[in-house]
């Protein structure tokens, strides 16, 4: 079993609180469109873009997250922080951790 890479994104994932949270607000098919998305509002600019697959196509795309929050109401708090967030998808870092770890 190799290790990830340090800096990467399966690194930065491994990384999580074991049950903590992210919030997803956003995924692109390109990270070009995501950093572009990125900076058209400046809530933005301290979340972290990770690459991802598509679990059925092995397709590359790219989300955007915030985050780790060590719990859900945490997490709850930040998405009530502003109306660009209460619209994220609230992700438990296990649910990250399997779609990052490399098979």
């Amino acid at each position: 079993e190799t290790k990830p890479e340090q800096g990467s994104d399966e690194a930065w994932v491994n990384q999580l609180p074991a049950n903590g949270y992210v919030v997803q607000l956003a995924a692109m098919d390109t990270q070009e469109d995501m950093r572009s998305f990125q900076r058209s509002n400046a809530a933005y600019a301290k979340a972290r873009i990770l690459r991802a697959r598509h679990k059925d196509t092995g397709k590359r795309y790219f989300i955007l997250v915030a985050g780790p929050f060590e719990t859900k109401p945490q997490a709850d708090t930040f998405m009530q922080s502003n109306v660009l967030f209460n619209k994220g998808w609230l992700r438990s870092s296990k649910s990250m951790k399997t779609q990052f770890t490399k098979s």
